[in-house]
C-alpha cells in the first residue's frame, strides 16, 4: 500500500490544546525495553530440556527464558 492511498480522516488533528495536555516521559534506556541476550552455556537435565520442546520444536530457549524471567520477577516483588 502506498503512503497517498492510507486514510487518516478517522484520526485526530493534534491541536496545540491536546499537545498541551501531554506529559513528558524520559525514555527508557533499550536495553530496559528488550532485554540484552548474552550467550551462557549451562547444563540442563535432558528431560527438562525436552519439556520445553528442544528437538521438537522451535523456541526452546525462549520458553526458558520466559520462565526464569517469571521466577526472577516473582523474587524480586517479595524483596
Amino acid at each position: 500500500m502506498k503512503d497517498k492511498s492510507i486514510d487518516f480522516s478517522d484520526i485526530p488533528e493534534l491541536t496545540d490544546e491536546y499537545l498541551s495536555t501531554l506529559k513528558k516521559v524520559e525514555p527508557r534506556q533499550f536495553y530496559k525495553v528488550v532485554p540484552v541476550k548474552e550467550p551462557c552455556h549451562i547444563l540442563i537435565d535432558k528431560d527438562v530440556l525436552d519439556f520445553f520442546g528442544k528437538g521438537r520444536k522451535r523456541g526452546y530457549q525462549t520458553r526458558i527464558n520466559h520462565v526464569l524471567r517469571e521466577y526472577m520477577n516473582k523474587h524480586l516483588d517479595r524483596a
